[in-house]
């Protein structure tokens, strides 16, 4: 695995961004980067907060199972991270009630000063990302160890699909009075901290995926990545759930080519394949009959994987977005002849710059399923043709799912020097929320026009966590 230190040329600017931070002691968690983790504690606590990313019955350093009947209040104040969770102990059914404090490493407890803190007694659980433990000595008695890498799989790929907006905190608290010392700058000193804050977001992607790859096959990591962005904000860890249940090389191999038998398979293991009625109109009952065709051939084969239907969200997801609408782009993306990494790699390969439109391309559908291009979900139609993968979501995926994957998968045959000039992308809500924090409220958004400067603010932000 190649650090993102060693992206030598690509984001030699990075080192600005790491080197300013370091300076002015803005860091309030420990520095991501170290030992190749690129995230931070606060998106492991966002894992044992929420049951969608922590599996219900976890399994303790010990062996013991450990039944999570409530993870805790999250605590914003000093002290333990969560207060007041319960918990099942086998074998015994031993009922277990106290706080939790959650670490990216088990050293943290001691690096944090937490040993012998009259604030930490009632701790019955440290919840690590990394396995590790702990003697008996440093931790409250009886305290529980666990690794949520351990029980949750080992990518920490994971953890860039959570949203750490949707958990309490503000962008304002984060950043605090922090946002001073950025104000303080001129506007191109600061416009040059963001580009380099930009370089070092994509260096910790490459570096996360390159981590990924150490321990998966590329293209299994590839195929995750997409299907995460695919889901956008709502729907990413069910998606990466997806694919894991459907692994990449077991869905080319169930569809052959066919990729409405592709969308039958990860549609039905998604539990999202309703069975044809009357009530339906012909269109939807002819697709839908054509799916269920596919489907009851392998579905004996795929009960052990089906997805609770609660898995899924719709809630403030536009119609076009449906999770439906991207499973059948997923179907087509990776039943074509030759893999997606494939043709990553030989668009590379035939260029002497950064061919960012042709790899735009490359995720563009060319054979929209007909019944999709007129329907929101089954049964509702729309008003006009719309694509499954639109051009906006094609250069989100262009930034943060190729450039990092080609980066960590074949670093030695970048040569071009620099950043690669990244296709521009809207703001979303995040972006504006940090600008307003770090630029204050009549900011200029001119000065973070370009998408690696949108990227800076990103990386701002989760260094403020």
């Amino acid at each position: 695995m190649m650090s993102s230190r060693g992206f030598q040329g690509l984001f030699s600017a990075a080192q600005r961004y790491r080197d300013w931070v370091g300076v002015e002691r803005l860091m309030v968690r420990e520095p991501g980067l170290s030992h190749g983790f690129g995230w931070t504690e606060r998106h492991v606590q966002c894992v044992w907060a929420d049951s969608r990313y922590r599996p219900d019955v976890l399994t303790a350093e010990t062996g013991e199972s450990v039944t999570v009947l409530d993870p805790g209040r999250w605590n914003l104040e000093a002290g333990p991270d969560f207060l007041g969770a319960t918990l099942l102990i086998e074998p015994g059914k031993r009922l277990v009630y106290g706080d939790i404090e959650v670490h990216v490493r088990a050293r943290d407890w001691l690096h944090h000063g937490h040993r012998g803190d009259e604030r930490y007694e009632q701790v019955v659980v440290h919840a690590t990302w990394f396995p590790g433990v702990l003697p008996e000595k440093d931790l409250p008695a009886g305290t529980i160890q666990l690794s949520l890498e351990g029980n949750v799989g080992p990518s920490p790929v994971l953890l860039d699909t959570i949203d750490v907006t949707a958990y309490p905190f503000s962008v304002d608290t984060a950043i605090g009075s922090h946002a001073a010392l950025f104000r303080r700058l001129d506007p191109d000193t600061l416009g040059a901290l963001l580009d380099s804050a930009g370089e070092e977001r994509l260096a910790r992607k490459a570096e996360g995926v390159a981590l990924a790859v150490s321990r998966s096959d590329p293209d299994q990591v590839l195929y995750e990545e997409v299907l995460g962005a695919l889901g956008y904000k709502s729907n990413k860890a069910a998606f990466r759930l997806l694919a894991r249940r459907v692994p990449l090389n077991r869905l080319r191999e169930e569809a052959d080519g066919d990729c409405v038998r592709a969308f039958a398979l990860l549609s039905g293991v998604a539990g999202l394949l309703p069975e044809p009625t009357a009530m339906m109109d012909a269109e939807t009952d002819t697709f839908l009959r054509a799916c269920w065709a596919r489907w009851w051939r392998m579905r004996e084969r795929w009960d052990y994987a089906v997805m609770p239907t609660e898995s899924w969200s719709r809630s403030g997801v536009r119609p076009q977005n449906y999770p439906e609408r991207r499973m059948m782009a997923a179907a087509e993306l990776f039943t074509r002849p030759r893999t997606l990494g494939a043709g990553l790699l030989s668009i590379l390969r035939s260029q002497k710059t950064w061919p960012i439109r042709e790899l735009q391309a490359l995720f563009a559908l060319r054979r929209d399923v007909p019944y999709w291009e007129r329907h929101y979900t089954y049964g509702r139609r729309t008003t006009r043709p719309l694509a499954l993968v639109g051009e906006g979501r094609c250069r989100t995926m262009v930034t943060n799912v190729a450039v990092p994957w080609l980066v960590a998968v074949v670093p030695g045959e970048l040569v071009f020097d620099g950043p690669p000039p990244l296709p521009s992308e809207a703001s979303n809500s995040v972006v504006r929320a940090v600008a307003h924090a770090v630029l204050g409220p009549d900011h200029s958004a001119t000065l973070y026009r370009s998408t690696l400067r949108k990227q800076g603010l990103l990386q701002i932000f989760r260094d403020f966590l």
